[in-house]
């Protein structure tokens, strides 16, 4: 059985954010992005293990792993009903810290 995949406020927040960035050059890009990300989202729930930990995990002790879109880090954990997505980040950008997490159970 197939675990649903939960999208937290903050990743979709951040879907968003990179979808403007992108449409200030090219709109029609910004909406094949956004379409891929959450088609690559979608199929996480296929082998949600098959992805390391994200490298953050250990310094904050949680189960945190991530799969690599283009230049972008998804940022997902793996419940016992569900995969909650947490973030999407430029892979640039600061690591994660706790208050990036409101949603861990």
């Amino acid at each position: 059985m197939a675990l649903s995949i939960r999208i937290t406020q903050r990743a979709y927040d951040d879907i968003d954010g990179i979808v403007g960035y992108i449409a200030q050059d090219a709109p029609e890009a910004a909406k094949r992005w956004q379409s891929s990300i959450l088609k690559r989202i979608g199929l996480l729930n296929v082998f949600p293990l098959k992805h390391g930990l994200a490298p953050e995990a250990y310094a904050l002790n949680v189960a945190i792993r991530q799969t690599i879109h283009g230049a972008y880090r998804i940022l997902y954990s793996v419940g016992e009903d569900a995969i909650i997505v947490h973030g999407v980040r430029h892979g640039a950008r600061r690591p994660l810290d706790p208050g990036d997490l409101p949603t861990m159970t």
